[in-house]
């Protein structure tokens, strides 16, 4: 056999082998973590995710975490990097005019992890634009929560976000498709938001509510409802928290109701009816 011949019989039997060493349905980018217990931030990771599992490794080198999928309870894409201990990272947590009060109060408010990661980033000045783009997984490991934050070169963005959704269904949350849908939300039903008073300091999940007046708005779905909180101008810039909420009958009375020798919001009164708030 002719030098060329076997050299290129050679290449293919090397993609070949390589092909056959990846299992079907999986793919694989390179990522760089920034906050974590996997790799060193700033420095590049392999990751690998097929149907059952999502693995971290060193570039042509050992696995270094295996993540089940079962295990994941949600991962998020966003074009901004924040954490979930109210730091936004490179930004502002919102405690004036910028955005929402976080509370010290632990994770999970009321309109779901996915409210709480877009609120975060909503408290951030700076545009949602550049060259890079962060994901944040959450997954469960012997009863204790992990998060790894990482950046996504946005040429891989298109190919990671459709492997990556796929696997995890609902459980893939996009911050940007988030905020659109809640501009949008406002836009169409901001001329049926009503006033409220907080006559104290005033939380609810982790969103707190300094005592002073407030704009509520609902968007209700049978016996269900999205409800929003503003303070002053009911406008996308003085959004202040997003509940879920079951809708109720009245109790007589038009005022906040609170749980007992507390500031914790139970419910709000709206057009007749009670709004109670979900709290996880």
């Amino acid at each position: 056999m002719k030098r060329p011949a076997m050299k290129a019989l050679i290449v293919a039997l090397l993609l070949s082998t390589a092909l056959a060493a990846q299992t079907p349905g999986q793919s694989s980018w390179t990522i760089i973590p920034v906050a974590g217990p996997v790799g060193w931030p700033g420095h590049k990771l392999m990751l690998t995710a097929g149907q059952d599992s999502i693995s971290f490794a060193i570039p042509k080198g050992k696995t270094l975490t295996t993540v089940p999928v079962a295990q994941i309870t949600q991962i998020v894409s966003s074009p901004v990097r924040f954490s979930r201990s109210q730091q936004v990272v490179g930004g502002k947590t919102g405690h004036g005019t910028l955005g929402p009060y976080l509370m010290d109060s632990g994770y999970g408010p009321g309109g779901g992890a996915g409210i709480f990661l877009l609120l975060a980033a909503l408290a951030i000045a700076a545009p949602m634009h550049g060259t890079s783009h962060y994901v944040t997984l959450t997954w469960a490991d012997s009863g204790v929560e992990q998060q790894m934050l990482f950046e996504v070169s946005k040429s891989d963005l298109e190919p990671f976000t459709r492997q990556l959704r796929g696997i995890l269904g609902e459980r893939w949350i996009d911050v940007e498709e988030q905020r659109s849908r809640v501009e949008a939300t406002v836009k169409d039903h901001q001329s049926e938001a009503v006033q409220i008073e907080f006559e104290r300091d005033s939380w609810c999940g982790e969103f707190g509510f300094p005592k002073g007046a407030y704009r509520i708005l609902a968007v209700l779905k049978g016996t269900e409802a999205e409800v929003y909180f503003f303070a002053g101008e009911v406008t996308f810039t003085q959004l202040r928290g997003i509940f879920h909420a079951r809708v109720a009958d009245p109790t007589g009375t038009e005022s906040v109701e609170y749980a007992p020798g507390a500031g914790q919001i139970v419910s709000v009164p709206w057009q007749g009816k009670r709004l109670r708030l979900l709290q996880d």
